[in-house]
């Protein structure tokens, strides 16, 4: 094969692998948002800023797709300058986490060892009921969405949003709950931004489309 038709194959080759690898350029910021959380997490004080699961939920999802348009705004400092004529959405936000316990009985094999008056032994066996305590363990979010308001210079409640129940139980069968316990069930955070978003992105459904 000539050298020369092989060296324009590779290197057309790796202009399409090179097209094919570039990154997709965001939409431009139509509408953006601000996250705080206030829950026992932060005790009492709201911590301004995304969280690790949601930080992770919005690297992946976040300003593409039903997104597109819909920006987090990293300097808050810029909401009462006149450098942002778009919407600013602030999520006002916390986690719940309810704790339930619970019993129930499985049947075990018990030994009793009797003696007689010879002096011989006898063991019997016997299947027993044993009681077991365990817990199960469910997060979920509520958010509150504000508007910021240029006229009145602050933010103001228009909707709210809600996170599903996130679950964790311990297998019954497992003997690892039972020595080490419940490692902890995963955040719902993530869901309640995804969510949020949804409830920004109906509000501004006009705007985006433009």
């Amino acid at each position: 094969m000539n050298s020369r038709r092989v060296g324009v194959a590779v290197a057309l080759l790796l202009l399409g692998t090179s097209a094919s690898a570039k990154p997709k350029v965001p939409a431009p910021c139509k509408v953006y948002f601000i996250a705080l959380e206030n829950d026992n997490a932060t005790r009492g004080a709201a911590l301004l800023g995304l969280n690790r699961p949601q930080a992770k939920w919005y690297g992946k999802h976040g300003d593409r797709g039903g997104f597109s348009g819909i920006c987090y705004l990293r300097d808050a400092s810029r909401i009462s300058s006149a450098s942002i004529s778009a919407p600013v959405y602030e999520i006002l936000w916390g986690e719940t986490r309810d704790t339930e316990i619970y019993s129930y009985t499985t049947r075990e094999t018990a030994t009793a060892t009797s003696s007689s008056s010879d002096g011989t032994t006898t063991d019997t066996t016997a299947q027993v009921p044993v009681a077991h305590t365990a817990s199960s363990t469910s997060f979920h979010s509520n958010a509150l969405l504000l508007l910021w308001s240029p006229e009145k210079k602050k933010f103001v409640a228009v909707a709210t949003a809600a996170s599903r129940p996130n679950l964790s139980r311990p297998n019954l069968t497992s003997w690892r709950f039972f020595a080490f316990g419940l490692a902890g069930a995963p955040s719902s955070s993530a869901n309640l931004l995804e969510n949020a978003l949804k409830a920004i992105r109906d509000r501004e459904r006009l705007r985006l489309a433009k």
